[in-house]
């Protein structure tokens, strides 16, 4: 019997520190019932990672027992250039870490396993469970267990005897990962190969469309103030109401919410009706209404553009 513990795509930032902090200490909770480590790529968020992000991945790294094979393979966030990844240096931490900055075999249990960065044809992404073009994991049947990275969205992939992994992503990056469940896998090799994916708690994310923002602060006062929000407003942009509403929820989740984004999307491009009351030009009548109200300077560029510029 042997077990496996199956991580990666930590995309390791100075923003993400904080949140990446407690999910490894989760991981370092099992660590001591496990027989090998894998990390399958995207250590870093870039290729020129700052001290305290190259720090927060050794300390990590290094409180795992020195007894305990660590295997790496570097991701396509971690490349430099086709020669060189951000964590060529990695081996060089503890004589019990493996890497190789494309691929890595090794036998575990008399078993076979492959470790790459990439997805397959039978992968999944994104909220609505894409596809994405690539070769079949029949290429691998070869093999006892591959593990896969580059995909965010844990998910297990079976063909055959061989079973293939994506360990996900620990955290929420981007929001279309807002439906994934995060986490990492523990395999236990026997007989059998059998899967068990442990729940990390990372900050939730949610995402949606609004079409009246008067009616917004409903939904969002029903959301966790420690969130990461995307709100799409859709609706007549030429509506100075409509526009101020967008602006007052804009105004509320800024300070409300850990995270805040947003997306407006015009359903009417027509010309917006402007009651002159005095001589100014329509140019000068907008950036006086934008300078009173302190209008966000997003919304500013989409009224300029559907309003002067039409």
């Amino acid at each position: 019997m042997a077990k496996l513990l199956v991580t990666g795509d930590f995309h390791i930032k100075e923003k993400f520190i904080e949140e990446l902090t407690p999910q490894f200490n989760l991981i370092l909770k099992d660590i001591h019932t496990v027989d090998a480590v894998c990390i399958a790529g995207d250590i870093f968020d870039h290729p020129k990672p700052s001290s305290i992000e190259i720090c927060t991945f050794i300390n990590f790294i290094t409180s795992i027992p020195n007894k305990i094979p660590i295997y790496i393979i570097a991701g396509n966030h971690d490349w430099v250039d086709k020669q060189n990844a951000a964590i060529d240096w990695v081996p060089y931490i503890r004589p019990n870490v493996y890497y190789h900055h494309n691929s890595l075999d090794f036998t575990i249990a008399s078993k076979k396993v492959k470790m790459l960065h990439c997805n397959v044809s039978e992968s999944i992404v994104g909220p609505e469970d894409i596809s994405l073009p690539g070769g079949s994991i029949s290429q691998y049947t070869s093999y006892d267990i591959v593990i896969l990275g580059h995909i965010h969205k844990a998910q297990i992939i079976k063909k055959s005897k061989l079973l293939a992994l994506h360990p996900g992503s620990l955290i929420y990056t981007t929001f279309g990962e807002r439906n994934d469940t995060k986490g990492y896998y523990l395999v236990h090799i026997g007989d059998t190969i059998v899967p068990e994916f442990i729940k990390t708690n990372p900050i939730p994310m949610y995402q949606f469309i609004i079409d009246n923002p008067k009616d917004s602060l409903e939904k969002i006062n029903k959301i966790n103030k420690n969130s990461k929000v995307k709100i799409i407003f859709k609706g007549n942009i030429n509506s100075l109401e409509f526009l101020k509403n967008i602006e007052n929820t804009i105004k509320v989740c800024s300070k409300k919410f850990r995270e805040f984004k947003y997306e407006i999307i015009s359903t009417d491009k027509g010309n917006i009706e402007v009651k002159q009351k005095t001589q100014l030009n329509l140019k000068e009548l907008l950036q006086k209404f934008y300078k009173k109200e302190k209008v966000d300077k997003k919304i500013q560029q989409l009224m300029n553009k559907y309003i002067i510029e039409t």
